[in-house]
Protein backbone atom coordinates (compact mmCIF):
# COMPACT_ATOMS: atom_id res chain seq x y z
CA UNK A 1 0.00 0.00 0.00
CA UNK A 2 1.67 3.28 -1.49
CA UNK A 3 0.84 6.41 0.58
CA UNK A 4 2.65 10.12 1.06
CA UNK A 5 4.70 9.75 4.22
CA UNK A 6 2.81 10.03 7.06
CA UNK A 7 1.81 11.98 10.47
CA UNK A 8 0.06 11.02 13.83
CA UNK A 9 -3.29 10.11 13.15
CA UNK A 10 -4.34 12.12 16.32
CA UNK A 11 -2.77 14.84 18.17
CA UNK A 12 -3.20 16.25 21.61
CA UNK A 13 -5.77 18.70 22.75
CA UNK A 14 -4.35 22.55 22.17
CA UNK A 15 -2.25 24.30 25.25
CA UNK A 16 -3.24 27.63 25.44
CA UNK A 17 -2.38 30.57 27.81
CA UNK A 18 -4.62 33.35 28.38
CA UNK A 19 -2.87 36.85 27.48
CA UNK A 20 -4.41 40.55 27.01
CA UNK A 21 -5.42 41.43 23.48
CA UNK A 22 -7.62 43.27 21.21
CA UNK A 23 -11.03 41.61 21.39
CA UNK A 24 -13.92 43.74 21.29
CA UNK A 25 -16.25 41.46 22.57
CA UNK A 26 -16.40 37.80 24.73
CA UNK A 27 -15.32 34.94 23.03
CA UNK A 28 -15.64 31.08 24.20
CA UNK A 29 -15.89 28.23 22.48
CA UNK A 30 -13.28 25.17 21.62
CA UNK A 31 -9.84 24.47 19.79
CA UNK A 32 -9.17 21.30 17.82
CA UNK A 33 -5.54 20.58 16.39
CA UNK A 34 -5.13 18.80 13.15
CA UNK A 35 -2.39 18.16 11.06
CA UNK A 36 -1.28 17.84 7.57
CA UNK A 37 0.80 15.68 5.13
CA UNK A 38 1.15 16.17 1.51
CA UNK A 39 -2.51 14.55 0.41
CA UNK A 40 -4.53 14.87 3.67
CA UNK A 41 -5.40 15.54 7.39
CA UNK A 42 -5.70 13.48 10.06
CA UNK A 43 -8.33 13.83 13.20
CA UNK A 44 -9.35 16.55 14.96
CA UNK A 45 -7.62 16.40 18.49
CA UNK A 46 -9.85 16.82 21.43
CA UNK A 47 -11.02 19.95 22.42
CA UNK A 48 -9.91 22.74 24.67
CA UNK A 49 -12.15 25.38 25.77
CA UNK A 50 -11.89 28.60 26.22
CA UNK A 51 -13.60 31.69 27.50
CA UNK A 52 -12.13 34.88 26.99
CA UNK A 53 -13.46 38.29 27.78
CA UNK A 54 -12.81 41.82 25.89
CA UNK A 55 -9.41 43.13 25.94
CA UNK A 56 -8.01 39.68 26.45
CA UNK A 57 -6.17 37.67 23.85
CA UNK A 58 -5.20 33.63 23.42
CA UNK A 59 -1.47 32.15 22.76
CA UNK A 60 -1.04 28.53 21.70
CA UNK A 61 1.85 26.37 21.84
CA UNK A 62 2.40 24.69 18.32
CA UNK A 63 3.49 21.15 19.53
CA UNK A 64 6.35 18.92 18.05
CA UNK A 65 5.22 16.14 16.95
CA UNK A 66 7.81 15.47 13.97
CA UNK A 67 9.12 11.91 13.97
CA UNK A 68 11.96 11.01 11.57
CA UNK A 69 9.81 8.80 9.67
CA UNK A 70 6.64 11.59 9.15
CA UNK A 71 6.97 14.46 6.53
CA UNK A 72 4.19 17.09 8.39
CA UNK A 73 3.32 19.92 6.00
CA UNK A 74 1.59 21.50 8.34
CA UNK A 75 -0.35 22.32 11.93
CA UNK A 76 -4.21 23.01 11.63
CA UNK A 77 -6.08 25.18 14.50
CA UNK A 78 -10.20 24.91 14.07
CA UNK A 79 -12.53 26.81 16.23
CA UNK A 80 -15.77 26.01 16.99
CA UNK A 81 -17.95 28.61 19.20
CA UNK A 82 -20.85 26.17 19.71
CA UNK A 83 -18.11 24.11 21.61
CA UNK A 84 -19.03 20.91 18.96
CA UNK A 85 -16.86 19.36 16.44
CA UNK A 86 -19.16 19.75 13.84
CA UNK A 87 -19.16 23.51 13.85
CA UNK A 88 -15.74 23.50 13.94
CA UNK A 89 -13.68 25.49 11.14
CA UNK A 90 -10.13 26.42 10.19
CA UNK A 91 -9.22 29.73 11.80
CA UNK A 92 -5.13 29.35 11.57
CA UNK A 93 -2.38 26.91 10.41
CA UNK A 94 1.44 26.77 11.11
CA UNK A 95 4.20 25.18 8.88
CA UNK A 96 5.86 22.29 10.02
CA UNK A 97 8.81 23.53 8.47
CA UNK A 98 8.89 26.27 10.89
CA UNK A 99 10.45 26.42 14.18
CA UNK A 100 8.77 24.16 16.57
CA UNK A 101 7.47 24.39 19.12
CA UNK A 102 6.01 27.82 17.90
CA UNK A 103 2.80 29.90 19.02
CA UNK A 104 0.18 31.38 17.46
CA UNK A 105 -1.35 34.52 18.79
CA UNK A 106 -5.29 35.33 18.65
CA UNK A 107 -5.76 38.17 19.95
CA UNK A 108 -7.99 40.13 17.69
CA UNK A 109 -11.78 39.84 16.59
CA UNK A 110 -10.63 38.78 12.90
CA UNK A 111 -8.60 35.67 14.17
CA UNK A 112 -11.89 33.65 15.78
CA UNK A 113 -14.02 34.55 12.89
CA UNK A 114 -15.04 31.75 10.81
CA UNK A 115 -17.03 31.03 7.67
CA UNK A 116 -16.07 34.28 6.92
CA UNK A 117 -17.83 35.47 3.49
CA UNK A 118 -17.38 38.87 1.88
CA UNK A 119 -18.57 40.40 -1.95
CA UNK A 120 -15.39 41.90 -2.51
CA UNK A 121 -11.81 42.21 -1.99
CA UNK A 122 -12.29 45.56 -0.09
CA UNK A 123 -14.06 44.32 2.82
CA UNK A 124 -11.25 41.81 3.36
CA UNK A 125 -10.13 41.44 7.05
CA UNK A 126 -7.34 43.76 8.23
CA UNK A 127 -5.81 41.49 10.90
CA UNK A 128 -4.72 39.18 8.99
CA UNK A 129 -3.31 35.54 10.19
CA UNK A 130 -1.38 32.39 8.08
CA UNK A 131 -4.38 30.31 7.16
CA UNK A 132 -7.37 32.31 8.26
CA UNK A 133 -10.03 31.54 5.55
CA UNK A 134 -12.29 33.29 3.37
CA UNK A 135 -14.87 33.79 0.33
CA UNK A 136 -15.12 36.19 -1.73
CA UNK A 137 -17.90 36.67 -4.13
CA UNK A 138 -15.74 38.28 -6.71
CA UNK A 139 -13.35 35.16 -6.73
CA UNK A 140 -15.50 32.73 -6.26
CA UNK A 141 -13.97 30.34 -4.20
CA UNK A 142 -12.37 30.06 -0.73
CA UNK A 143 -9.17 31.37 -0.26
CA UNK A 144 -6.63 31.06 2.69
CA UNK A 145 -3.80 33.63 4.02
CA UNK A 146 -0.58 31.81 3.21
CA UNK A 147 2.84 33.33 2.82
CA UNK A 148 1.71 36.74 2.11
CA UNK A 149 -1.30 36.02 -0.46
CA UNK A 150 -4.96 34.75 -1.06
CA UNK A 151 -4.22 31.22 -2.50
CA UNK A 152 -7.28 28.83 -3.46
CA UNK A 153 -7.33 25.66 -0.48
CA UNK A 154 -8.85 22.25 -1.57
CA UNK A 155 -11.10 21.04 -0.43
CA UNK A 156 -13.27 24.14 -0.81
CA UNK A 157 -14.12 24.23 2.63
CA UNK A 158 -14.08 25.74 5.48
CA UNK A 159 -13.54 22.98 7.76
CA UNK A 160 -10.92 19.83 7.48
CA UNK A 161 -12.90 17.34 9.39
CA UNK A 162 -12.62 13.80 8.20
CA UNK A 163 -14.55 10.81 9.67
CA UNK A 164 -11.05 8.44 9.26
CA UNK A 165 -7.90 8.94 7.64
CA UNK A 166 -8.64 6.31 5.03
CA UNK A 167 -11.46 8.30 3.94
CA UNK A 168 -11.50 11.32 1.25
CA UNK A 169 -8.89 13.75 2.22
CA UNK A 170 -7.31 11.36 4.98
CA UNK A 171 -3.65 11.31 5.69
CA UNK A 172 -3.94 7.83 5.09
CA UNK A 173 -5.75 6.99 2.87
CA UNK A 174 -4.08 4.59 -0.30
CA UNK A 175 -3.13 6.66 -3.32
CA UNK A 176 -4.34 4.26 -6.14
CA UNK A 177 -8.14 4.92 -4.77
CA UNK A 178 -7.83 8.89 -5.41
CA UNK A 179 -10.02 10.38 -8.50
CA UNK A 180 -8.45 12.88 -10.66
CA UNK A 181 -10.54 16.00 -8.67
CA UNK A 182 -9.40 14.44 -5.30
CA UNK A 183 -5.82 14.46 -6.55
CA UNK A 184 -5.89 18.45 -6.18
CA UNK A 185 -5.53 18.10 -2.49
CA UNK A 186 -1.89 16.52 -3.09
CA UNK A 187 0.84 19.27 -2.03
CA UNK A 188 3.26 18.64 -4.64
CA UNK A 189 6.59 20.57 -5.22
CA UNK A 190 7.55 22.69 -8.28
CA UNK A 191 10.28 22.07 -9.95
CA UNK A 192 12.12 24.49 -12.31
CA UNK A 193 13.43 21.80 -15.01
CA UNK A 194 17.01 22.98 -14.72
CA UNK A 195 18.97 19.52 -13.93
CA UNK A 196 19.19 20.41 -9.92
CA UNK A 197 17.62 18.59 -7.85
CA UNK A 198 13.88 18.88 -6.97
CA UNK A 199 12.32 19.16 -3.14
CA UNK A 200 12.45 15.17 -2.22
CA UNK A 201 9.15 14.19 -1.62
CA UNK A 202 8.69 11.15 0.83
CA UNK A 203 6.52 8.20 0.46
CA UNK A 204 5.55 5.08 2.74
CA UNK A 205 5.52 1.08 1.49
CA UNK A 206 3.64 0.14 4.14
CA UNK A 207 2.92 -3.30 5.40
CA UNK A 208 -0.79 -3.81 6.94
CA UNK A 209 -0.86 -7.10 6.35
CA UNK A 210 -0.49 -10.19 8.75
CA UNK A 211 2.72 -11.52 7.97
CA UNK A 212 6.26 -9.71 6.96
CA UNK A 213 7.66 -8.51 3.40
CA UNK A 214 10.20 -11.10 3.41
CA UNK A 215 14.05 -10.05 3.03
CA UNK A 216 15.19 -9.58 -1.00
CA UNK A 217 11.77 -8.36 -2.65
CA UNK A 218 12.94 -5.20 -4.89
CA UNK A 219 11.15 -1.76 -5.00
CA UNK A 220 9.78 -0.92 -8.38
CA UNK A 221 9.23 2.46 -10.15
CA UNK A 222 6.95 4.27 -12.38
CA UNK A 223 6.46 7.80 -13.24
CA UNK A 224 3.42 9.18 -15.08
CA UNK A 225 1.62 12.04 -16.31
CA UNK A 226 -1.82 11.66 -16.38
CA UNK A 227 -2.39 8.77 -18.74
CA UNK A 228 0.77 8.81 -19.70
CA UNK A 229 3.67 6.07 -18.74
CA UNK A 230 6.79 8.29 -18.66
CA UNK A 231 8.80 5.82 -16.66
CA UNK A 232 11.07 4.64 -19.96
CA UNK A 233 11.91 8.65 -20.64
CA UNK A 234 12.81 9.59 -17.17
CA UNK A 235 14.77 6.40 -16.37
CA UNK A 236 16.46 6.98 -19.88
CA UNK A 237 17.70 10.70 -18.72
CA UNK A 238 18.78 9.49 -15.19
CA UNK A 239 16.25 11.74 -14.05
CA UNK A 240 14.76 9.62 -11.07
CA UNK A 241 16.53 9.58 -7.97
CA UNK A 242 15.61 7.50 -4.82
CA UNK A 243 16.75 7.83 -1.06
CA UNK A 244 16.25 4.61 0.99
CA UNK A 245 15.75 5.95 4.93
CA UNK A 246 14.93 3.13 6.92
CA UNK A 247 11.33 1.43 8.03
CA UNK A 248 8.87 3.41 9.76
CA UNK A 249 6.80 2.17 12.76
CA UNK A 250 3.23 3.38 12.05
CA UNK A 251 2.28 3.68 15.01
CA UNK A 252 4.39 6.42 16.29
CA UNK A 253 6.65 7.20 13.25
CA UNK A 254 9.81 5.98 15.03
CA UNK A 255 12.78 5.27 11.95
CA UNK A 256 14.50 1.85 12.43
CA UNK A 257 17.66 1.90 10.34
CA UNK A 258 18.90 -1.18 11.77
CA UNK A 259 20.50 -4.34 10.13
CA UNK A 260 19.14 -7.61 11.31
CA UNK A 261 22.73 -8.59 11.96
CA UNK A 262 23.95 -5.40 13.92
CA UNK A 263 25.19 -1.88 12.64
CA UNK A 264 23.23 0.13 10.00
CA UNK A 265 21.33 -1.36 7.31
CA UNK A 266 23.62 -0.77 3.93
CA UNK A 267 22.65 2.32 1.65
CA UNK A 268 20.40 4.96 4.31
CA UNK A 269 20.58 8.18 2.97
CA UNK A 270 22.63 7.70 -0.06
CA UNK A 271 20.95 8.59 -3.19
CA UNK A 272 20.74 6.25 -5.88
CA UNK A 273 20.10 7.28 -9.75
CA UNK A 274 17.15 4.77 -10.92
CA UNK A 275 18.27 3.65 -14.42
CA UNK A 276 17.37 0.52 -16.42
CA UNK A 277 14.44 -0.57 -14.86
CA UNK A 278 16.76 -1.19 -11.66
CA UNK A 279 16.05 1.25 -8.11
CA UNK A 280 18.98 -1.11 -6.61
CA UNK A 281 16.57 -0.97 -3.59
CA UNK A 282 15.60 -4.13 -2.23
CA UNK A 283 14.63 -5.01 1.57
CA UNK A 284 17.53 -5.80 3.34
CA UNK A 285 15.60 -7.59 6.00
CA UNK A 286 12.30 -8.14 6.29
CA UNK A 287 9.34 -5.43 6.48
CA UNK A 288 7.38 -6.38 9.50
CA UNK A 289 3.85 -5.90 9.78
CA UNK A 290 2.90 -1.99 11.32
CA UNK A 291 5.90 -0.75 9.25
CA UNK A 292 6.34 1.13 6.16
CA UNK A 293 9.42 1.52 3.77
CA UNK A 294 10.22 5.07 3.52
CA UNK A 295 12.05 6.31 0.35
CA UNK A 296 12.52 9.90 -0.36
CA UNK A 297 12.40 10.93 -4.47
CA UNK A 298 13.78 13.28 -6.05
CA UNK A 299 13.66 14.40 -10.32
CA UNK A 300 16.66 15.54 -11.60
CA UNK A 301 15.48 17.23 -15.74
CA UNK A 302 16.55 19.23 -18.09
CA UNK A 303 13.84 20.39 -20.63
CA UNK A 304 15.89 18.89 -22.99
CA UNK A 305 15.92 15.61 -21.50
CA UNK A 306 12.44 15.45 -21.88
CA UNK A 307 12.09 15.97 -25.53
CA UNK A 308 9.03 17.74 -25.71
CA UNK A 309 6.40 14.81 -24.27
CA UNK A 310 5.86 16.67 -20.91
CA UNK A 311 3.87 20.44 -21.22
CA UNK A 312 5.07 23.00 -18.69
CA UNK A 313 3.68 22.94 -15.13
CA UNK A 314 2.54 19.13 -15.62
CA UNK A 315 1.58 17.00 -12.41
CA UNK A 316 3.75 14.29 -12.09
CA UNK A 317 3.20 11.43 -10.28
CA UNK A 318 5.35 8.59 -8.75
CA UNK A 319 4.28 5.10 -7.82
CA UNK A 320 6.29 2.04 -5.96
CA UNK A 321 5.45 -0.65 -5.14
CA UNK A 322 7.62 -4.42 -3.19
CA UNK A 323 7.63 -6.13 -6.13
CA UNK A 324 7.47 -10.63 -5.65
CA UNK A 325 10.07 -11.09 -8.06
CA UNK A 326 10.86 -9.21 -11.24
CA UNK A 327 12.83 -12.16 -13.18
CA UNK A 328 11.67 -12.70 -16.76
CA UNK A 329 9.31 -16.47 -16.81
CA UNK A 330 10.68 -19.00 -19.88
CA UNK A 331 8.91 -22.02 -20.55
CA UNK A 332 12.80 -22.80 -21.77
CA UNK A 333 14.16 -21.77 -18.46
CA UNK A 334 11.82 -23.93 -16.45
CA UNK A 335 12.63 -26.52 -18.60
CA UNK A 336 16.63 -26.66 -18.02
CA UNK A 337 16.54 -25.66 -14.48
CA UNK A 338 18.19 -23.79 -11.59
CA UNK A 339 21.88 -22.59 -12.90
CA UNK A 340 24.49 -19.44 -13.43
CA UNK A 341 25.24 -18.81 -16.75
CA UNK A 342 28.58 -17.96 -17.96
CA UNK A 343 29.66 -14.51 -18.34
CA UNK A 344 29.78 -11.78 -15.96
CA UNK A 345 30.84 -12.41 -12.48
CA UNK A 346 28.75 -15.41 -12.15
CA UNK A 347 26.87 -13.86 -9.06
CA UNK A 348 29.37 -15.39 -6.71
CA UNK A 349 29.61 -13.98 -2.78
CA UNK A 350 32.79 -11.88 -1.38
CA UNK A 351 33.33 -10.34 1.39
CA UNK A 352 32.07 -7.04 2.57
CA UNK A 353 32.81 -4.92 5.67
CA UNK A 354 30.99 -5.84 8.38
CA UNK A 355 28.44 -8.25 8.60
CA UNK A 356 27.95 -7.96 5.12
CA UNK A 357 28.75 -9.48 1.68
CA UNK A 358 28.20 -8.83 -2.10
CA UNK A 359 26.81 -10.42 -4.51
CA UNK A 360 28.88 -10.06 -7.82
CA UNK A 361 27.11 -9.13 -10.98
CA UNK A 362 25.70 -12.43 -12.97
CA UNK A 363 22.50 -14.16 -14.88
CA UNK A 364 21.12 -17.40 -14.20
CA UNK A 365 17.77 -19.21 -13.87
CA UNK A 366 15.71 -19.93 -10.84
CA UNK A 367 12.67 -21.68 -10.62
CA UNK A 368 12.05 -21.03 -14.46
CA UNK A 369 12.47 -17.34 -14.50
CA UNK A 370 15.82 -15.54 -15.47
CA UNK A 371 17.87 -12.86 -14.43
CA UNK A 372 20.06 -11.34 -17.11
CA UNK A 373 22.99 -8.92 -16.29
CA UNK A 374 21.71 -7.89 -12.86
CA UNK A 375 24.44 -5.77 -11.10
CA UNK A 376 25.95 -6.28 -7.73
CA UNK A 377 24.28 -5.94 -4.73
CA UNK A 378 24.39 -6.28 -1.21
CA UNK A 379 23.95 -9.85 1.10
CA UNK A 380 22.61 -8.33 4.29
CA UNK A 381 21.71 -10.36 7.74
CA UNK A 382 24.33 -12.03 8.60
CA UNK A 383 24.73 -12.84 12.43
CA UNK A 384 27.75 -12.27 14.29
CA UNK A 385 30.12 -15.38 15.09
CA UNK A 386 27.91 -17.86 13.71
CA UNK A 387 29.01 -20.41 10.92
CA UNK A 388 26.86 -21.86 7.65
CA UNK A 389 24.52 -18.95 7.41
CA UNK A 390 22.50 -19.64 4.00
CA UNK A 391 22.33 -17.31 1.21
CA UNK A 392 19.70 -18.10 -1.03
CA UNK A 393 19.12 -16.90 -4.62
CA UNK A 394 15.99 -16.26 -6.43
CA UNK A 395 14.51 -15.45 -9.69
CA UNK A 396 14.93 -11.82 -9.52
CA UNK A 397 18.85 -12.46 -8.67
CA UNK A 398 18.56 -11.33 -5.62
CA UNK A 399 20.91 -12.94 -3.12
CA UNK A 400 19.73 -12.75 0.70
CA UNK A 401 20.38 -14.50 4.08
CA UNK A 402 17.39 -16.98 4.68
CA UNK A 403 17.02 -19.39 8.13
CA UNK A 404 15.88 -21.97 6.02
CA UNK A 405 15.22 -21.81 1.86
CA UNK A 406 11.70 -20.75 0.81
CA UNK A 407 9.65 -21.00 -2.36
CA UNK A 408 10.92 -19.98 -5.15
CA UNK A 409 14.77 -19.90 -3.84
CA UNK A 410 17.91 -21.79 -4.01
CA UNK A 411 21.15 -22.44 -2.34
CA UNK A 412 23.78 -19.78 -3.91
CA UNK A 413 26.58 -20.08 -0.66
CA UNK A 414 26.69 -20.88 2.95
CA UNK A 415 28.46 -17.67 4.68
CA UNK A 416 30.33 -18.21 8.27
CA UNK A 417 30.89 -15.23 10.22
CA UNK A 418 33.10 -16.84 12.91
CA UNK A 419 35.04 -14.83 15.23
CA UNK A 420 38.97 -16.19 15.28
CA UNK A 421 42.72 -16.13 13.99
CA UNK A 422 42.96 -15.98 10.30
CA UNK A 423 45.33 -18.49 8.78
CA UNK A 424 48.77 -17.87 9.53
CA UNK A 425 51.90 -16.85 6.93
CA UNK A 426 55.60 -17.04 8.35
CA UNK A 427 57.56 -14.46 7.64
CA UNK A 428 60.91 -15.39 7.72
CA UNK A 429 63.58 -15.70 10.41
CA UNK A 430 65.23 -13.23 12.21
CA UNK A 431 67.97 -12.46 14.86
CA UNK A 432 67.13 -9.73 17.45
CA UNK A 433 68.34 -8.69 20.80
CA UNK A 434 67.69 -6.00 23.54
CA UNK A 435 69.48 -3.62 21.52
CA UNK A 436 66.95 -4.43 18.08
CA UNK A 437 63.48 -4.25 17.38
CA UNK A 438 61.77 -5.99 14.91
CA UNK A 439 59.75 -4.06 12.05
CA UNK A 440 57.62 -5.66 9.47
CA UNK A 441 56.44 -4.18 6.80
CA UNK A 442 52.68 -4.92 5.05
CA UNK A 443 50.32 -4.26 2.32
CA UNK A 444 47.18 -5.03 2.66
CA UNK A 445 45.72 -7.92 0.06
CA UNK A 446 43.01 -6.84 -2.22
CA UNK A 447 42.54 -10.45 -3.48
CA UNK A 448 41.49 -13.84 -1.83
CA UNK A 449 44.02 -15.47 -0.56
CA UNK A 450 45.15 -18.00 -3.79
CA UNK A 451 44.80 -21.10 -1.43
CA UNK A 452 41.61 -20.66 -0.27
CA UNK A 453 39.25 -24.00 -0.58
CA UNK A 454 36.22 -22.09 -3.14
CA UNK A 455 36.06 -21.06 -6.15
CA UNK A 456 36.49 -17.68 -5.43
CA UNK A 457 39.92 -18.01 -4.75
CA UNK A 458 42.19 -15.38 -6.33
CA UNK A 459 38.99 -12.99 -6.24
CA UNK A 460 39.73 -9.46 -6.38
CA UNK A 461 36.09 -8.15 -6.28
CA UNK A 462 35.70 -8.42 -2.32
CA UNK A 463 36.34 -5.82 0.32
CA UNK A 464 39.19 -6.72 2.48
CA UNK A 465 37.89 -7.12 6.09
CA UNK A 466 40.30 -7.89 8.93
CA UNK A 467 39.46 -6.27 11.63
CA UNK A 468 43.58 -6.42 13.39
CA UNK A 469 46.58 -8.21 13.29
CA UNK A 470 48.39 -11.41 15.01
CA UNK A 471 51.85 -11.43 15.25
CA UNK A 472 54.43 -14.20 16.90
CA UNK A 473 57.53 -13.89 17.62
CA UNK A 474 59.08 -17.04 18.83
CA UNK A 475 56.79 -18.55 21.11
CA UNK A 476 55.02 -15.12 22.02
CA UNK A 477 52.16 -13.89 20.48
CA UNK A 478 51.31 -9.84 19.83
CA UNK A 479 48.35 -8.19 18.98
CA UNK A 480 48.45 -4.95 16.88
CA UNK A 481 45.67 -2.57 15.61
CA UNK A 482 44.86 -2.52 11.63
CA UNK A 483 45.36 1.13 10.23
CA UNK A 484 41.98 1.85 8.57
CA UNK A 485 42.24 2.61 4.66
CA UNK A 486 45.99 2.57 4.58
CA UNK A 487 47.28 0.48 1.97
CA UNK A 488 50.53 -0.45 3.56
CA UNK A 489 51.26 -0.65 7.20
CA UNK A 490 55.01 -1.04 9.25
CA UNK A 491 54.75 -2.85 12.41
CA UNK A 492 56.82 -2.25 14.89
CA UNK A 493 57.52 -4.60 18.03
CA UNK A 494 59.45 -4.26 21.09
CA UNK A 495 58.81 -6.93 22.89
CA UNK A 496 56.81 -5.76 25.33
CA UNK A 497 52.74 -7.17 25.83
CA UNK A 498 53.39 -10.73 24.24
CA UNK A 499 51.59 -13.52 25.67
CA UNK A 500 53.02 -17.06 25.17
CA UNK A 501 51.46 -18.79 22.66
CA UNK A 502 52.41 -21.45 19.70
CA UNK A 503 51.28 -20.89 16.09
CA UNK A 504 47.89 -22.34 15.70
CA UNK A 505 46.96 -23.76 12.36
CA UNK A 506 43.88 -22.22 10.81
CA UNK A 507 41.63 -21.99 7.86
CA UNK A 508 39.80 -19.06 8.92
CA UNK A 509 39.00 -15.97 6.63
CA UNK A 510 39.68 -15.18 3.03
CA UNK A 511 42.37 -13.01 3.38
CA UNK A 512 46.19 -13.71 4.63
CA UNK A 513 48.98 -10.81 4.84
CA UNK A 514 51.20 -9.90 2.07
CA UNK A 515 54.50 -9.49 3.98
CA UNK A 516 56.78 -6.93 1.70
CA UNK A 517 59.77 -7.57 4.72
CA UNK A 518 60.83 -7.95 8.25
CA UNK A 519 64.05 -6.49 9.77
CA UNK A 520 66.06 -5.77 12.91
CA UNK A 521 66.20 -2.04 13.27
CA UNK A 522 68.05 -0.40 16.39
CA UNK A 523 65.97 0.44 19.21
CA UNK A 524 65.58 -0.91 22.78
CA UNK A 525 63.76 -4.22 23.48
CA UNK A 526 62.74 -6.61 25.29
CA UNK A 527 63.99 -9.71 23.09
CA UNK A 528 66.64 -11.53 24.33
CA UNK A 529 69.64 -12.43 21.65
CA UNK A 530 68.46 -15.12 19.20
CA UNK A 531 67.18 -16.09 16.76
CA UNK A 532 62.86 -15.85 16.21
CA UNK A 533 60.80 -17.21 13.65
CA UNK A 534 57.91 -14.78 12.90
CA UNK A 535 54.65 -15.54 11.55
CA UNK A 536 52.00 -12.90 10.69
CA UNK A 537 48.10 -13.62 10.60
CA UNK A 538 45.05 -11.46 10.74
CA UNK A 539 42.49 -11.52 13.13
CA UNK A 540 38.07 -11.36 11.69
CA UNK A 541 35.73 -10.10 14.87
CA UNK A 542 32.01 -9.87 13.32
CA UNK A 543 32.90 -10.02 9.99
CA UNK A 544 32.89 -12.57 7.03
CA UNK A 545 35.37 -15.37 7.59
CA UNK A 546 33.82 -18.06 5.16
CA UNK A 547 32.05 -18.33 1.87
CA UNK A 548 31.48 -21.85 0.60
CA UNK A 549 29.66 -22.03 -3.01
CA UNK A 550 26.77 -24.39 -2.91
CA UNK A 551 23.76 -25.41 -4.51
CA UNK A 552 22.89 -23.65 -7.86
CA UNK A 553 25.11 -24.82 -10.66
CA UNK A 554 27.60 -21.97 -12.46
CA UNK A 555 28.11 -22.94 -16.23
CA UNK A 556 30.86 -22.63 -18.21
CA UNK A 557 28.90 -21.01 -21.17
CA UNK A 558 26.53 -18.44 -21.45
CA UNK A 559 23.20 -20.51 -21.98
CA UNK A 560 21.14 -17.51 -21.04
CA UNK A 561 22.25 -15.87 -24.09
CA UNK A 562 21.65 -18.63 -26.60
CA UNK A 563 18.19 -18.66 -24.72
CA UNK A 564 17.59 -15.11 -25.83
CA UNK A 565 19.02 -15.13 -29.17
CA UNK A 566 16.95 -18.43 -30.08
CA UNK A 567 13.90 -16.55 -28.38
CA UNK A 568 14.62 -13.70 -31.08
CA UNK A 569 14.43 -16.24 -33.87
CA UNK A 570 11.26 -17.98 -33.16
CA UNK A 571 9.38 -14.45 -32.54
CA UNK A 572 10.39 -13.75 -36.12
CA UNK A 573 9.19 -16.99 -37.73
CA UNK A 574 5.95 -16.38 -36.14
CA UNK A 575 5.24 -12.75 -36.14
Amino acid sequence: MLTYAGIPSQISAPVVNVTAGSLTTAVSGSLYWQMQNRQGFNLYSTPTTINLTAGQGLSVTVPDCNCEGYEAISYILSFSPTNTYLAAYVIATYSALDVLPGTIILNKDDHFKTQLSIGNTSQLPTNKIEGMRVYVDAWGEIRAWVGGEWVAVYPQEFQTLISSTRSINGCDRQLSEFTEEQKQIIIRPDYAVDRSYSEPVKFWLRNETTSPYFAGRSISVGISWGDTDLTDLFFGAGAVNLTFLGYVKLTDGSLDTSASGGGEMTGINQRITYTNNNSGLILEKDLPSGYAYLVAVEIQVDVASLGGRVAENAQIEVSLSIGERVGYYSGVAAIIGNLISAGLDLRRIVPDTGLSAIALSGSGIVNGRSFIGVGERGVFGLVANTANQIVAINGNGTCLVVSELNAGQVLRAKIGTLNGIGKPVFAGEIALSSSTQLQINLTRPTAIRSDYPDVIAGNTKGIFNATSVRVWVGGYLYSVALEPDETTQILTLTGVGGSSSSVPVSELGLYTPVINSISAINGTSSFLSGNYLVFVAYYYENTVTSISHQGIIEMESDILSYIESSAKKYAIVLG
